[in-house]
């Protein structure tokens, strides 16, 4: 095996590896052998079970600290972080594998240090001095954000009895006489300390979901809610958002508790999977394809308006959107769009939430779940019994309702549900969970469904750039020239695996061929980045520029949004000519001379006639003509007459010196013109 990685903690061995071997029994098989290097026994019983093994790897066991495990994950290859290079280090493998079990007795036996020994009420604890420091700082960072003057130390709650000895967390507490627990301590489970503070260079190794501060957040909490419910839910988010945020002193403490008296101690303890979690209120998430969207909001909003009429929320709203790439039925890959929806069912009436309901096969039971909530395993194979009326009968579907307060499951029958959910009917409650089902389902383009491809914005611009780089800008017209947007669109499709006739296949070929065309060049991210930066920085003076900036700011756009993007190009163009030409006719304006006399007669050649303006007056029509010579004088003339295409020279009289805007121009009257 590769990068073996050996560990004892608590009387357990925890060894984790890569085999070379590309099946799973021949990657156990080198487990095995790597475990009979620490327990000959241990390692003969994989080889001897080798087949059970697998099975047990396929069914998945459950990971309970402090218990045998194994555990094998295919991939792609070996890795692990190298302390001394600081950088990932990588070599073939093909399955990662993780066992846990007893250490051999002949090494239990040895001398405990003063590292592994085994906490007690002497204050001995199992963790490093680095552990320990770790564990601290975090308590004083929490301390720092809430007001909490209870102690809260390292245990090693193995050492606990019943299902404590499986929590991460324990709040302590002791009777006051009155039957009302008073919290005076909180203990936190050294080996799950452990585990977080390896996972800060090495998170593979962290079994256990939850962070150090959220499980000491949830104790907190019961400083000051003692039962698991919503209350004591909304309180550990809020603590856990404190402590995030990091401000000084964002909670009120309720007190340390005192110890007088002889109360029982009592704990509220934050197993694995806890109460509070089940009861945990919140929203799920689906990425609903964009095709399937119309459906679905007609049929949520018909459940919507049947939960509000039985008194029990139903939330499903539009919080935002994700591009992702998909294959057709003919293999083509294309970018969809996905619509975020976040959709939060809580059916709660009188204290009791739905959750979820059970088909009764001769198999097992299906779960059809309402929420995230995990109901208990005895429902997953048990009989279709009514346990509020306690009658058993050959029911097809049951129904799972919850405690809030208490955490409390229960599974119900069909006529025994509506005093559960306030009347609500089990044909409602079945479309309740159906609607958790459509989103699902909605996930995926369904048959027949429109699909609507989606391009990446700046590719899409990249494609147009080429496009008219190698043909020019041709505009959408009758005249049966194909279009820059149309160009540009077939060239982007045919790279992207798109099908077409074979003579308009071979037409492409040719075209991208002959042209040396590609999107990817220099000149084509050049050209679009500049074209970008100048939009950026123009103003929506008008609805096109408004919708141009809009739909070019866009990470991906669909089809119908392909021609105003193409646009941007000759838009950028026009204004980088006109800007061309202003700077032009400023320079020729500075260099700008009067010439003549006032009332002599001069003769020039012309370079330039342009006729301004013109307008009505009592003799007639009258335009005004800009005329400039070889030395980029200029001139201005006003007659009524039309002056032929074609001029070379003019002869006129000096009128008038005139000065407009900053440029000197010489008026004439009286002029000649000759070809």
């Amino acid at each position: 095996m590769t990068f073996v990685q050996i560990e004892k903690r608590n009387g357990m061995i925890n060894l984790d590896g890569y085999s070379r071997n590309k099946t799973l029994k021949g990657a156990l098989k080198d487990l095995a052998r790597e475990v009979a290097k620490i327990d000959e026994g241990e390692g003969n019983i994989i080889t001897e079970n080798i087949d059970e093994y697998v099975g047990m790897i396929a069914d998945g066991m459950i990971n309970e600290p402090g218990c045998y495990y194994i555990e094998a994950e295919e991939v792609h290859c070996a890795s692990r972080y190298s302390e001394k290079n600081d950088e990932m280090e990588y070599a073939e493998g093909h399955w990662y594998l993780y066992i846990r079990f007893c250490a051999p007795e002949q090494e239990s036996e040895e001398p405990e240090t003063a590292q592994t020994a085994s906490a007690s009420s002497t204050g001995e604890t199992t963790l490093t001095e680095e552990e320990v420091k770790f564990f601290n700082d975090t308590v004083a960072r929490i301390k720092y954000s809430v007001n909490v003057r209870v102690p809260i130390e390292p245990m090693n709650h193995e050492q606990l009895t019943g299902t404590n000895k499986e929590a991460l967390g324990i709040c302590w507490a002791e009777d006051d006489g009155t039957g009302k627990p008073t919290p005076f301590r909180i203990t936190i489970d050294e080996f799950f300390i452990h585990e977080c503070f390896l996972a800060l260079e090495k998170p593979y190794m962290k079994i256990e979901p939850e962070t150090l501060e959220q499980v000491i957040a949830h104790e907190i909490a019961h400083l000051h809610v003692w039962r698991h419910g919503k209350k004591h839910t909304e309180l550990t988010e809020r603590i856990c958002r404190l402590i995030e945020k990091g401000e000084p002193h964002g909670l009120e403490d309720s007190g340390t508790a005192s110890r007088t008296g002889a109360g029982e101690i009592t704990m509220a303890a934050m197993q694995h999977t806890t109460t509070e979690q089940q009861a945990k209120n919140t929203a799920i998430r689906y990425a609903i394809y964009e095709g399937n969207m119309e459906r679905l909001e007609k049929k949520m909003a018909r459940i919507q308006n049947k939960c509000r009429k039985y008194g029990c929320d139903f939330r499903c709203e539009e919080v935002g959107e994700e591009f992702r790439e998909l294959k057709d039925d003919n293999g083509c890959t294309y970018t969809a769009r996905f619509v975020i929806i976040e959709a939060e069912g809580v059916a709660v009436v009188s204290g009791w939430r739905f959750i979820a309901s059970v088909e009764h096969t001769s198999k097992g039971n299906i779960i059809n779940r309402a929420c995230d909530i995990e109901i208990p395993e005895r429902y997953y194979t048990g009989q279709p019994m009514c346990e509020h009326c306690n009658s058993r009968r050959g029911r097809k579907d049951t129904y799972i309702v919850m405690n809030e307060e208490t955490g409390e499951f229960k599974q119900v029958g069909k006529s025994c549900l509506k005093d559960f959910t306030n009347g609500m009917s089990a044909t409602v409650v079945a479309q309740y969970i159906a609607a958790f089902d459509d989103l699902i389902k909605g996930e995926e383009p369904c048959e027949g469904c429109r699909i609507e491809r989606y391009i990446e914005t700046e590719e899409w611009l990249r494609y147009v750039a080429e496009t008219i780089r190698h043909f020019g800008y041709v505009k959408y017209n009758d005249d049966g020239e194909m279009s820059t947007r149309s160009r540009a669109s077939d060239y982007y499709d045919f790279n992207h695996g798109e099908s077409f006739g074979p003579k308009r296949t071979a037409q492409i070929r040719r075209e991208l061929y002959e042209s040396g065309f590609n999107a990817d060049s220099d000149e084509a991210k050049a050209e679009t980045a500049a074209a970008l930066a100048w939009l950026a920085e123009q103003t929506e003076s008008n609805n096109y520029m408004h919708n141009l900036k809009t739909v070019c700011a866009l990470d991906y756009i669909g089809g119908k949004h392909l021609g105003i993007t193409a646009s941007l190009f000759p838009t950028y163009n026009r204004e980088l000519a006109r800007e061309d030409e202003r700077r032009r006719q400023e320079k020729a304006a500075q260099a700008s001379e009067w010439v003549g006399s006032i009332g002599s007669r001069i003769e020039f050649k012309v370079t330039e006639i342009t006729c301004i303006t013109g307008w009505e007056t009592q003799w007639g029509y009258t335009k005004l003509y800009k005329i400039t010579d070889e030395a980029g004088n200029i001139f201005t003339w006003k007659t009524s007459s039309w002056v032929e295409d074609g001029i070379k020279t003019i002869k006129g009289t000096v009128k008038a010196h005139n000065d407009y805007k900053g440029t000197k121009q010489t008026e004439l009257t009286r002029c000649k013109c000759a070809a």
